[in-house]
């Protein structure tokens, strides 16, 4: 299962559907990401951070630990398709990257983002997206 980053922040940071984001780790799937997830992650706990939402203190081990959770495959691959899907989709390229990537693989996408899911389901790639706290 390829995860995205809106998935992986609710591992790290306590917030809706928190729960249904955590019980992924232990479900015995195979949990995957682009390295892209590192960057997105990242940027969402600095912001929440200096907005004042999260403490700094303990952020950085809560970061560090994304890498015990998931698998990391180089996204370098799957730009070119990535950029296509974004285009297709009109919607933000990091997310097609990720859609790109379970494309590839030949696996899904778990994602909280339901604007996305909404895009996807009118194209052919529409069985390939799960929505957090969907039925698989």
């Amino acid at each position: 299962m390829i995860v995205d980053a809106s998935v992986a922040f609710k591992w790290l940071v306590e917030e809706s559907d928190s729960d249904q984001a955590i019980r992924w780790i232990g479900s015995g799937a195979s949990l995957l990401a682009p390295t892209l997830i590192l960057s997105e992650t990242g940027h969402a706990m600095t912001k929440c951070i200096r907005r004042g939402e999260l403490s700094a203190e303990g952020a950085d081990e809560r970061f560090a630990r994304l890498t015990t959770l998931l698998t990391l495959f180089d996204d370098t691959p799957f730009m070119g398709r990535a950029f296509d899907l974004s285009i297709a989709l009109r919607h933000g390229f990091y997310d097609c990257l990720y859609l790109a990537a379970a494309e590839a693989l030949g696996d899904r996408l778990l994602t909280a983002d339901a604007v996305f899911v909404g895009k996807v389901a009118d194209h052919a790639l529409k069985g390939s997206v799960l929505l957090l706290g969907a039925k698989p």
